[in-house]
């Protein structure tokens, strides 16, 4: 077991300090020049103990961080989505299809604000549901995830969930559902549908 003391500077100059090193916040731990094989196990039992809180806390603000934020592709790669918590008060899922052979009208596409895509922007391949809030074929600016190498696939059946969304992967295509609501979009590289 390792004590740790909390000395303060004003109260005992550094001079009298033997065998310790200084650390920050005037704190003091064995000098790490001392020999023996107990003043070792103290180190590393010490270096644990300051490291293992910090590794704790990390890995559970990841943990929150991943379920607020979650990436995945349909099972046949071509259909990448999506469900964020993070950058919107209410959780939103956006799917992108890479390929599509479903015809898509000009007036379709919208931005998230509800104007019209601009010019050069590239409609029918994004497919946008904000929780509590009917969904929409969004304007295409770039690639979803470009530069982010593959996506983990989700397999036919499975599903992810943040908030009330609920994306799910059938044989043809990806259904993202809000069961507050019942609004729903479904993409396939043949047809989508918004309801």
């Amino acid at each position: 077991m390792v004590k740790i003391t909390i000395v303060a500077r004003r109260a005992v100059p550094d001079a009298m300090i033997t065998g310790v090193q200084k650390l920050p916040f005037g704190l003091f731990m064995p000098h790490p020049n001392i020999a023996g094989r107990e003043h070792r196990m103290n180190r590393i039992s010490a270096a644990v103990a300051v490291v293992a809180p910090a590794l704790l806390l990390f890995g559970a603000a990841s943990a929150h961080a991943d379920d607020n934020y979650q990436q995945f592709a349909s099972a046949s790669g071509d259909i990448r989505c999506i469900l964020n918590g993070e950058d919107a008060p209410l959780p939103i899922a956006v799917c992108q299809i890479g390929d599509h052979t479903y015809p898509v009208p000009q007036a379709v596409g919208r931005d998230k604000n509800g104007g019209p895509c601009p010019p050069g922007s590239d409609l029918g391949r994004d497919f946008r549901l904000d929780q509590g809030q009917a969904p929409y074929v969004a304007c295409t600016y770039s690639a979803l995830g470009s530069g982010a190498g593959s996506w983990p696939a989700l397999g036919l059946g499975q599903s992810r969930s943040l908030g009330a969304i609920t994306c799910s992967s059938q044989p043809d295509g990806v259904t993202c559902t809000d069961a507050g609501t019942g609004h729903f979009f479904r993409v396939s590289r043949e047809s989508y549908q918004l309801g």
